[in-house]
């Protein structure tokens, strides 16, 4: 005969188990999302440069110049080596070794100073060592590869700047295209993938986006990022 406890020992047994099927599903689904959000921001963006290059490259040969077409294979060597360390990164969790090694302003120097074209970076007097806690700057090199992604898709050919500041205790970020622009509309800024996908990264961590541009003015996407009191700058 069995014990007159056993039916609701079974019962929260069995709860159990429901309750940590679903945590695990909810996990799956979640690091799911992480690597589909990763590869978008990360590696697409190294897939951009890596098409903008192999343009240049059937250029050059389709006009005769070799020696220019032999120095950018060179570099689409260093290109695609840099694409696969992102996709092996992405896998693991890390989105950038430079980033996870160096530091948020040693990373966005060498992807935006690898890109064709470059792009140009101001780094607002940082320390060059000056580091920022990990969430913070995988959220800001994210966003800041997603915004230049976007600007070389709408505004093709036109310069792009990206800017890092550190004021009044948070991390700011700008990525400026000096495109054709276009009207801000608020009920559509955010609804593609790119913007919902930044805006994720920056809530993640406190933070907030804003997207400004006019027709004829160029785009400006400029993210802030609250600062923890201990990473604060105690310069002026």
């Amino acid at each position: 005969r069995p014990f007159p406890y056993a039916r609701p020992v079974v019962s929260a047994h069995a709860e159990e188990i429901a309750v940590s099927r679903r945590r695990t599903v909810a996990e799956m689904d979640g690091e799911r999302r992480r690597i589909e959000r990763d590869l978008h921001d990360g590696a697409q963006h190294h897939l951009v440069s890596l098409r903008l290059t192999l343009g240049l490259v059937e250029h050059q040969v389709a006009t005769g110049d070799l020696d220019q077409a032999r120095t950018w294979l060179a570099k689409l060597t260093g290109q695609l080596a840099d694409t696969e360390a992102v996709l092996a990164a992405t896998a693991d969790g890390v989105s950038s070794l430079v980033l996870a090694e160096k530091g948020l302003l040693a990373a966005l120097r060498a992807d935006l100073g690898a890109a064709h074209p470059p792009v140009g970076f101001d780094d607002g007097g940082l320390a060059p060592t000056r580091r920022f806690p990990a969430d913070v700057e995988a959220a800001v090199w994210f966003c800041c590869a997603e915004a230049v992604g976007n600007a070389r898709k709408h505004a093709p050919g036109a310069p792009i700047e990206v800017g890092l500041v550190e004021r009044s205790g948070a991390l700011v970020f700008t990525v400026r295209d000096e495109g054709p622009g276009f009207v801000v509309d608020p009920a559509e800024v955010g609804s593609g993938r790119g913007m919902r996908n930044m805006t994720a990264r920056l809530s993640a961590v406190g933070g907030r986006v804003v997207v400004r541009s006019a027709p004829g003015e160029g785009t400006t996407v400029e993210g802030t990022v609250p600062l923890p009191a201990e990473s604060r700058s105690t310069a002026p």
